[in-house]
């Protein structure tokens, strides 16, 4: 999904712009995409929502299988999630100087969709965020504070014991293969 993630900072990206992709067209996200807990209502309704597995829980869609077999591949029909609209921006934690960890805006520094020649600028002429992109991170900044909540709900369901372990598998050509492992779903006994 994103192959080259860089800190969004202005020394580096002055005079760069980017391209918005149409994620439906290329089918780039599959899998699990997360998604904010103020999405889960209007995608449960077409597609599964999960709790994906290991150390940080949080809601997430399955999209689909790979690029050819993908719930938004060419469905003009279906909202998307933010996640996939901010495309080529993101957040990561980084550590600063001293090792203290905090939240920053990142960018794929993907040379399909980000570069000198591309059409969106990034930065101002007084190196201020263009309208475009800060709208952009402003959403970003909401997927986040969004997924921060939903890991808190998620934390309160496992200690209630709500959640069920699941593993998604399929046949294909004849073979049983796991797609997903270690997700759960609500348990609703």
């Amino acid at each position: 999904m994103f192959e080259n993630i860089k800190i969004l900072k202005k020394s580096d990206f002055a005079s760069v712009k980017f391209d918005r992709i149409d994620v439906r067209k290329d089918g780039k996200f599959t899998g699990l995409i997360p998604v904010g807990v103020n999405e889960i209502n209007s995608f449960s309704s077409c597609m599964p929502v999960l709790i994906s597995g290991g150390d940080n829980n949080e809601f997430a869609i399955f999209a689909g299988l790979n690029p050819q077999n993908n719930i938004f591949k060419n469905n003009k029909s279906l909202s998307l999630p933010i996640f996939m609209e901010s495309y080529p921006f993101l957040i990561i934690n980084a550590k600063d100087e001293k090792n203290a960890i905090s939240s920053v805006i990142a960018i794929d520094d993907n040379k399909d969709v980000v570069g000198k020649k591309k059409q969106e600028p990034i930065f101002d002429g007084k190196q201020e965020l263009t309208e475009v992109s800060q709208k952009i991170i402003d959403n970003v900044r909401e997927l986040y504070r969004q997924r921060d909540l939903s890991k808190l709900i998620i934390k309160e369901l496992k200690e209630k014991n709500l959640l069920q372990k699941q593993d998604f598998k399929i046949k294909v050509n004849g073979k049983e293969q796991n797609v997903l492992t270690d997700y759960y779903i609500i348990n609703r006994e």
